[in-house]
């Protein structure tokens, strides 16, 4: 089985806070803060999907030492 690469959070959400800044930027066009959008979306659900695991990580390792 191929190894998974290590989830870079801090890189994750340098890239929402960039997608961020191109979309209040008046000059972006119509169909690239649209992709844009979908691109923030995108981050947003991984970076959700990451903090939840670490969180439920926390909660077992609390309750077996509880």
């Amino acid at each position: 089985m191929a190894k998974q690469a290590a989830f870079d959070y801090n890189a994750k959400t340098t890239e929402l806070d960039m997608v961020l800044v191109k979309l209040q930027d008046a000059d972006t066009p119509l169909d690239e803060a649209m992709k844009l959008h979908e691109t923030g979306k995108a981050l947003v659900k991984e970076l959700e999907t990451f903090l939840q695991h670490a969180e439920n990580e926390i909660e077992t390792a609390l309750k077996s030492k509880g």
